[in-house]
């Protein structure tokens, strides 16, 4: 889970960077 994660953010941050930040935020 905690792979797919990363790897969800990286998509994340690449499509949205403040994606990132509220993934974090949420962490």
């Amino acid at each position: 889970v905690l792979v797919e994660g990363r790897s969800y953010s990286r998509t994340a941050v690449l499509n949205r960077p403040s994606s990132l930040n509220a993934l974090t935020t949420n962490m």
